[in-house]
C-alpha cells in the first residue's frame, strides 16, 4: 500500500488539470480518475491517498526510443497541501508539479529543474503551445526552463502507475511516473 510520503517524497504528483495522452483522446487528471475510476483502495497509513486500478487505459509514454501508448497499471490521487514548483518553457508550456517530481532531462530523470535546465518532451509538441495533440514520431526536444515558481497548493495531486517504463507525458513533458524503477 502507498502511503501519501511516499506518493509525494519519490517522484511527486501533479495537478488536477494536468493534461494526459491517452490512446482515445487528451484528457485532464482529473477527469481521467473520474473516468476510469472502478475501485477506490484508501491507504490504511493515509487516509489522504487513494488508488484506482483502470480497465482499458492506456496513455502516452517514452520507452527510451519512441512513444508508445501503454497501460496504467494504477492511477493514484492524494489531498495534498503543500508547495509546489511552477515550470515555464522556452517553447510556452507550463507543467506544475512537486518538488520531487522527475521529468526527463538530457541526462536521464531528474528533479533538480531550475532556469536554464532543459527538459524533455515529444518533438511533435515541441512546437505546440498549449494546443494538446500529439502526433508520435519517436523523436524527442529537450527545451530550457525560463522560470520556476513557487505557489501553495491545496487541493488533490495525481499521479500513475506504469510498469515497465515508468513515465508518461504530462503536459507534453515526459514525467516519472510515482514509482522508483
Amino acid at each position: 500500500m502507498t502511503t501519501l510520503n511516499e506518493l509525494t517524497d519519490t517522484y511527486g504528483c501533479i495537478q488536477k488539470d494536468t493534461m494526459i495522452f491517452t490512446s482515445n483522446k487528451t484528457m485532464s487528471l482529473e477527469t481521467l480518475w473520474t473516468t476510469y475510476q472502478t475501485t477506490i483502495t484508501i491507504d490504511t497509513a493515509s487516509s489522504n491517498v487513494e488508488m484506482t486500478i483502470p480497465a482499458d487505459l492506456q496513455v502516452l509514454v517514452f520507452d527510451g526510443k519512441n512513444y508508445i501508448y501503454y497501460p496504467v497499471k494504477k492511477i493514484i490521487r492524494a489531498k495534498i497541501y503543500n508547495c509546489i514548483n511552477k515550470i515555464y518553457l522556452d517553447n510556452g508550456f507550463t507543467f506544475s508539479c512537486f518538488d520531487d517530481c522527475q521529468l526527463l532531462g538530457e541526462n536521464g530523470f531528474t528533479n533538480k529543474i531550475r532556469k536554464g535546465v532543459t527538459i524533455g518532451m515529444p518533438r511533435t509538441m515541441a512546437s505546440l503551445t498549449k494546443d494538446h495533440y500529439c502526433v508520435i514520431d519517436g523523436k524527442t526536444i529537450f527545451i530550457k526552463v525560463i522560470k520556476k515558481e513557487f505557489i501553495i497548493f491545496n487541493d488533490y495531486g495525481y499521479s500513475l502507475e506504469i510498469d515497465n517504463y515508468h513515465n508518461f507525458i504530462a503536459n507534453g513533458i515526459v514525467c516519472a511516473d510515482f514509482t522508483k524503477a
